[in-house]
């Protein structure tokens, strides 16, 4: 929760106009160990991380994310800073100069009171996560790494002690920021571990273990959240349905009272989840110049109901539409949602299987084929066929769409926790995989997250 969302309107209003906004570039540093503390930060947007920096090398110890409060302790007690925190990526951060503070303070005793209170709550919610383990370093708490199963499980306990608590003043105030703030905590304490977990057991059949035992203590507080319900709860065989990528693309939180709406709204706004609807939102926009009246339209994807939007849009307009699907239920679905109006052609069929030559079914030449993510999904020895079977559907002068995530913080926590594993590629490989099968870019959008969206198609010789 953004620390002014503490407090009153008149406050708010108030304390915003004392603050200044940075603009912090990736590993431009906001504050340096020794330095004076006072000052007070909000991080708006971004991505922060605190840095213990030696003679020997520098090691992350925590990594924030937007909302996080940095200096608070440092205000409180005129301290040094204990820590240097640096941004990871562009960054928009909130600063409040102690003088400022002290004196707007000054000038109100109940706005002082209400800020000292704001901050208690602050600091009192952080500490109520940590242990006799944890340590602070400039108001941030930094756990200890977990490297056993056993560690796990007892940090699964803290967390579901916490969302206890959480749960029970949400319930009788679902607006109460002290409860927002101990679930936030809670699940950033869990990607932490995760990923400390995950990247300490090189053992695939052990990780797996472990996780399906971290899932199993967690399952009851996790499927509190809509998008966590089609994950912890499904099958551990195709997970990625319309529901759960719908769910997502739509970003709008929803589960079990006020706790699971707050778990899903955490889950939605994790790097992972923007990059997917950064990505997917210039879509709309290359098929709209693309799929005009007379056009025919693959889409190989399964087809999650935010992504039929354009695709209505260019039947209406007299496009053709050709979707491929291994369930009849998705495609019965999808059809129902297009219209009947719509001139659809439904294929059931693994996409994978087409790709390897190993489908009877003909489809018919395309002037767009929308992969959206299905790269992310498949290796490279199945990523190669499918962009050389689909280029091979491709009329002159058609286009391939397509969208696809890079490396992010939280890929141990989706991959292994959530079981929603990604194959992660930057732009540079998805342009190199291209290459191989004659095809180069025609567009693509600059996204703000690490995500790309391409618009691929035939190269000329």
């Amino acid at each position: 929760m953004h620390f002014l969302e503490r407090f009153d309107d008149d406050t708010r209003i108030r304390f915003e106009a004392a603050s200044t906004l940075l603009h912090l570039e990736p590993g431009s540093w906001l504050v340096r160990r020794g330095e004076p503390g006072g000052d007070i930060y909000v991080l708006e947007d971004g991505t922060l991380e605190v840095v213990d920096v030696k003679p020997a090398g520098e090691a992350v110890l925590a990594v924030l994310q937007a909302g996080a409060v940095v200096g608070e302790v440092a205000y409180l007690d005129d301290a040094p800073r204990s820590a240097d925190v640096r941004a990871r990526v562009p960054s928009r951060v909130r600063r409040w100069a102690r003088e400022d503070v002290q004196a707007l303070l000054e000038q109100d005793h109940e706005v002082a009171v209400r800020f000292l209170e704001g901050l208690g709550r602050v600091v009192a919610a952080r500490m109520r996560a940590t242990n006799t383990s944890h340590t602070m370093v400039s108001g941030v708490p930094i756990h200890a790494n977990t490297h056993t199963l056993e560690e796990l499980l007892a940090t699964a306990d803290r967390i579901k002690d916490e969302l206890t608590l959480a749960d029970e003043r949400l319930r009788a105030a679902p607006q109460d920021p002290d409860g927002s703030a101990q679930v936030r905590t809670s699940l950033d304490l869990l990607r932490q571990q995760v990923a400390s977990f995950v990247a300490a057991r090189p053992d695939r059949e052990a990780l797996g273990r472990a996780m399906q035992r971290l899932r199993r203590e967690l399952r009851p507080w996790l499927n509190r959240s809509r998008l966590a319900t089609h994950l912890v709860a499904g099958s551990d065989v195709d997970v990625i349905t319309p529901a759960l990528l719908g769910h997502v693309l739509e970003d709008a939180a929803a589960g079990e009272g006020p706790l699971g709406a707050r778990i899903d709204r955490w889950l939605l706004n994790q790097p992972s989840q923007v990059a997917r609807r950064d990505a997917e939102r210039h879509l709309p926009d290359m098929l709209d110049g693309a799929a005009g009246p007379g056009k025919r339209v693959l889409l190989l994807d399964t087809p999650a109901s935010p992504r039929l939007v354009p695709l209505r849009k260019a039947a209406e307009e007299g496009a053709m539409l050709v979707l491929v699907d291994p369930s009849h239920a998705v495609l019965t679905d999808a059809r129902a949602l297009l219209g009947p109006g719509a001139q659809v052609a439904t294929v059931q069929e693994n996409p994978a299987r087409l790709a390897l030559g190993q489908s009877k079914e003909d489809l018919p030449p395309v002037d767009v084929a929308h992969l959206g993510e299905l790269l992310s999904y498949l290796p490279d020895r199945l990523a190669v066929p499918l962009l050389a079977y689909t280029r091979s559907l491709l009329r002159p002068g058609g286009l391939i769409l397509l969208t696809a995530l890079d490396h992010t913080d939280d890929e141990p926590m989706w991959d292994h926790l959530l079981r929603w594993p990604s194959i992660r590629r930057s732009a540079a490989r998805l342009e190199r995989l291209a290459a191989r099968v004659g095809l180069g870019i025609v567009e693509r959008p600059a996204t703000r997250t690490p995500s790309t969206a391409l618009a691929l198609t035939v190269q000329a010789r």
